[in-house]
């Protein structure tokens, strides 16, 4: 069309040109202009003509559009909604059946699409509702729309573009899928079988809602079926436990954790409490899209009445072993006498805590006892198994503070009905008193019974040897005089026994300054004494330091033992920081006697805890 113009008008220039040449003076130049000027008119009417028609398609006459669209829509008897620039222009009966709005006063025309759509659907919707030019197009989607109370309606969405009405978009649902959801168990022909479990049998949609219950519900609860399809299945969940509970369904109803096994409690409808086991696992379309979740739910009552009866059996029994003076057991036969019970009557006789002997990679029962007597337990004990018989023995162990202790040890092997030793149970006891209380009182005048250092007596014939021997030869010594900060609060808040316990920890770290010449002692109840000889574990180029060397070597090994010190301590599931305040006094010279040395340790002491704890300061002679 384009061509046969152009060519006509070209056709009519020409002849306008020969007859104005052929006429001659001013028609020659006016008649060609003439032609040129029609046809400019003739193109501009049709230009408009064209302006005025698209006009006319694209919304100018837009409220015929949407009274004709508005008809067409409740024309349908699916569930359609049509909407333009992303805003509801009209919905018929259907679809506001659907979205349980039939009987509200606050339609939703005017309202925006995207606020009936869940929030992770949105975008979705925004890509298919788009106006396309060719209105043969149609577009679907699989979304989730809320409904009035709350509630999700899962559906499929067709979108299709109208070639009469361009910018608005037509969206019609199929409920279908929901319904499919919802009645999925009961369509796979099993409901019966379901009714006869004994668990009940529920699906669940995203919400957390019952779409399905089996008869053991009713059982279990009261409450029938219908009345709790829409429910929340944790609505019947006991408070305490239904947060909990609530949040891990949803999160498996979403797709986003793995099958869930978990305990809680169910009021019923009469008010009784049910310990329940839950158990639930995402339901999946064949989409791969998740739907909720299926599960099962069964009652424990009696499973955990009868378990707490146990642990009530336990804690008596417990408390019946820990006034027993003595260690009560059960372990196997093997030559490290691995335990699989051990009661606290441990701690007192061992120092060991039942936890440690109970992990075998700690520490080993065979490890106690004396090298001399691990044979003679070994023989005797399968010796009276071999027969079946009790056994009685008395043997040496070495406790946690390195105190050698007589025990007596009564036990019998634990056999099955085919014969096959199972294990072996008795009771150990300390006998120390009645046999040993000679080699114990000696003991006590070299060491520290709870500690393991030396005992006060060695450390003060020491420091008296040392003094005078140091004052005919010049050798230098040093005293430290370590005072624990604010150990007396941590007896009155944990008690003695743990305060006792905490000290053989605190001992065993005094390590870090014991060497040659180095001599450590329990000085009174939360104080010690260390007389150092051997000034090399300081960094003295020597044993028998320089002057010059003295006080650097001591300022280490104080800075060296402080930080050891406030290590944290963990101990029957408690951490406790203790530090101390040192004071060094350095001899022989100024110091008449060793009493007058200690006191002047002593009151470096108070002067290094008045500067804060962790500290320690050099004694005046």
């Amino acid at each position: 069309m384009s061509l046969y113009l152009i060519s006509a008008w070209m056709l009519t220039l020409l002849a306008a040109a020969l007859i104005g040449a052929l006429h001659g003076g001013w028609l020659a130049a006016v008649l060609p202009l003439a032609v040129m000027a029609a046809w400019a008119l003739y193109v501009l009417l049709g230009r408009s003509r064209v302006l005025s028609s698209r006009a006319a398609r694209l919304g100018i006459d837009t409220e015929s559009q949407h009274a004709w669209v508005r008809e067409l829509v409740h024309g349908l008897s699916a569930p359609t909604v049509a909407i333009a620039d992303g805003v509801v222009t009209s919905a018929n009966a259907a679809l506001l059946d659907c979205l349980g709005r039939s009987h509200h006063d606050d339609p939703i025309v005017g309202m925006p699409f995207i606020n009936l759509v869940q929030t992770d659907d949105r975008e979705r919707v925004a890509s298919i509702a788009v106006p396309v030019a060719d209105g043969s197009e149609s577009r679907t989607a699989s979304m989730r729309l809320l409904r009035a109370d709350g509630s999700v309606l899962r559906c499929h969405i067709s979108a299709l573009s109208l070639a009469e009405a361009p910018r608005i978009t037509l969206l019609q649902l199929d409920t279908s899928a929901d319904a499919h959801v919802s009645h999925r168990i009961e369509s796979t022909g099993l409901h019966a079988l379901v009714d006869r479990l004994e668990q009940s049998v529920f699906q669940i949609d995203s919400d957390g809602r019952c779409t399905f219950l089996s008869q053991a519900w009713e059982r279990l609860t009261g409450f029938s079926t219908s009345e709790s399809v829409g429910r929340p299945l944790t609505s019947l969940v006991h408070p305490d436990d239904r947060a909990e509970v609530d949040a891990a369904l949803k999160r498996i109803a979403a797709g986003r954790a793995e099958p869930l096994v978990s305990e809680a409690r169910l009021v019923a409808g009469d008010g009784t409490l049910h310990w329940i086991e839950l158990r639930a696992s995402a339901f999946v379309l064949s989409t791969g899209e998740p739907s909720g979740a299926v599960g099962s739910i069964i009652e424990i009552t009696r499973r955990k009445q009868h378990e707490e009866s146990l642990r009530s059996s336990r804690r008596h029994l417990n408390a019946l072993l820990a006034n027993v003076p003595g260690m009560v057991y059960r372990g196997l036969n093997d030559r490290d006498w691995t335990m699989e019970f051990v009661s606290d009557g441990s701690v007192e006789l061992t120092g060991y805590e039942p936890r440690e002997f109970i992990d075998k990679d700690k520490r080993s029962f065979g490890d106690l006892i004396h090298p001399e007597d691990r044979e003679f337990v070994w023989a005797l004990v399968q010796t009276q198994l071999a027969q079946s018989k009790a056994y009685q023995l008395s043997y040496r162990i070495t406790d946690a503070v390195g105190e050698i202790k007589w025990v007596w040890e009564q036990g019998r092997g634990i056999f099955s009905s085919s014969g096959e030793l199972l294990a072996l149970e008795g009771f150990i006891t300390d006998v120390s008193a009645r046999r040993g209380a000679e080699e114990q009182a000696k003991r006590r005048l070299w060491f520290d019974a709870r500690t393991g250092l030396a005992s006060r007596a060695i450390f003060d014939d020491r420091l008296t040897f040392v003094l005078e021997h140091a004052s005919f030869t010049g050798y230098p010594f040093a005293v430290f005089l370590v005072d624990l900060d604010d150990f007396a609060a941590l007896n009155v808040r944990y008690g003695h026994d743990f305060g006792d316990r905490l000290l053989v920890q605190i001992a065993r770290r005094f390590k870090v300054v014991q060497g040659p010449g180095t001599t450590v002692s329990r000085a009174s109840g939360d104080e010690f004494a260390v007389l150092l000889t051997d000034f090399r574990l300081g960094g003295a180029p020597s044993a028998i330091a320089a002057a010059k060397d003295i006080v650097p070597a001591v300022s280490r090994l104080a800075a060296r033992l402080n930080e050891a010190l406030a290590e944290v301590v963990r101990m029957e599931g408690r951490e406790c920081c203790v530090t101390a305040s040192i004071g060094v006094a350095i001899g022989p010279s100024g110091f008449a006697s060793t009493e007058a040395m200690l006191q002047a340790a002593r009151q470096a002491v108070v002067l290094a805890r008045a500067t804060g704890p962790g500290r320690w300061r050099l004694a005046e002679a």
